[in-house]
């Protein structure tokens, strides 16, 4: 396997389009049939202003983050910062020696060193809000294909919280495998620096499985893999797409899609975790099985609780700290959505988005996905979450009754 960066004319090996394509073609080609994409702007120097704040060249011509400049604009910020990743293949995701920092002209100094070291030092600022650090600024534009996000419209209405995110690499640094949160969908664009995803789908993601713990392995290419604790892993790298993602691109991962990420020379990068009709099944179904999971788990407390105080620690203490939401977030969510039928402040659904599509069908997976939880055993003992849901099943009637609100596209 391949560990040097290709030539940019040799990199494909998922679907590329050398310019940011229609939502039209976007929704049937890739969207709805989560297949991942990389595309080509080839305006995002000239359209984003982070490009010409945050980008440099070095001596060498090299695009190179500008610290001083970072510094500058995110001055006494907070931000973690990852000074060492596991790396070997059975560590767990998000092995990492990670601490909050103060973005000042202290970071600027050690970032500096870090990235003129030649000695293999690592850093990687990671999950760093750039939104809500400087919300007077705008340092990018959303590309119209993926602002149909319930996610973060709903976190900054609702929690003054979003999944907007800016990573800033040294040579090196790395995450290892993973799905993003809560099974949602993300899209990474590089503004400078190289990266190589390695990319799992998810009728594959079980070869990537310890035989015992079922986590996934970090490291796919580590030659120290023992093949008895990873079975699938031969097969797995078989199937595995590598993609190698260069400045000005952007790389889609659809809900469900394991991957890991390297980065090669210093990078810098904004990401986002978003979800919206596309892949609210897949949420739900992942917290279905969360749920399930820890009544196995729980077994042997089960005849010895009452049920409600069962399902409670269920839902509370097992499921939303391990999964990082549960199903009161997740109806939470969804009927936000319904309530805000036509987009909110903070949540802008471009006319293209907006028009021509599946309306129905939206309200129709919303009262699926409501009916099926209240059938569930727990629903009668879980008042509060019955409630929402209830709720939902009647705002989804009354959008019914009221054809002209725009939902969102499906």
């Amino acid at each position: 396997m391949n560990l040097v960066p290709p030539t940019i004319t040799t990199s494909r090996n998922i679907d590329y389009i050398e310019h940011v394509p229609t939502y039209d073609y976007f929704l049937v080609n890739y969207l709805n049939p989560l297949r991942p994409l990389v595309f080509l702007d080839p305006d995002l120097s000239n359209s984003w202003s982070s490009y010409s704040q945050l980008i440099c060249k070095d001596l060498k011509g090299n695009l190179v983050p500008n610290i001083d400049a970072f510094v500058e604009i995110f001055r006494g910020k907070s931000s973690p910062l990852v000074s060492r990743e596991v790396r070997h293949a059975s560590a767990s995701y998000g092995a990492e020696d990670r601490t909050d920092i103060v973005i000042n002209e202290s970071f600027a100094t050690r970032w500096k060193q870090v990235l003129e070291s030649e000695s293999g030092t690592q850093e990687y600022l990671k999950d760093f809000h750039l939104c809500l650090a400087r919300p007077d600024l705008e340092l990018y534009q959303t590309y119209p294909i993926f602002q149909d996000d319930w996610m973060n419209a709903y976190a900054l209405h609702c929690t003054r919280d979003d999944y907007r995110f800016l990573y800033l690499g040294s040579d090196g640094t790395e995450t290892g495998f993973h799905h993003d949160v809560y099974l949602s969908h993300s899209w990474s664009t590089s503004l400078c620096g190289i990266k190589r995803w390695d990319m799992v789908s998810p009728q594959d993601a079980h070869l990537l499985l310890h035989s015992r713990t079922r986590e996934p392995i970090q490291c796919l290419f580590d030659d120290s893999v023992d093949t008895s604790e990873y079975p699938g892993v031969l097969e797995a790298r078989k199937r595995c797409k590598v993609v190698w993602q260069f400045p000005s691109e952007t790389v889609f991962v659809p809900s469900g899609w394991y991957h890991s990420v390297k980065n090669y020379g210093p990078t810098l990068s904004i990401n986002h975790n978003w979800a919206n009709a596309s892949c609210i099944q897949g949420m739900y179904d992942a917290l279905v099985d969360q749920v399930e999971q820890s009544v196995l788990l729980m077994e042997d407390l089960r005849d010895g609780m009452p049920k409600q105080e069962f399902f409670t620690m269920i839902y509370t203490q097992l499921v939303t700290p391990s999964w990082g939401w549960g199903f009161q977030d997740f109806f939470q969510l969804i009927a936000w959505v319904l309530k805000h039928p036509n987009g909110g402040e903070s949540w802008l659904i471009p006319s293209e988005v907006s028009q021509g599509f599946n309306h129905a069908g939206v309200r129709e997976l919303m009262q699926k996905l409501a009916q099926s939880w209240l059938e569930r055993e727990e629903a009668e003992y879980l008042i509060q979450i019955q409630g929402i849901v209830e709720n939902i099943l009647e705002l989804t009637l009354n959008s019914q009754k009221n054809p002209g609100e725009i939902l969102p596209a499906y």
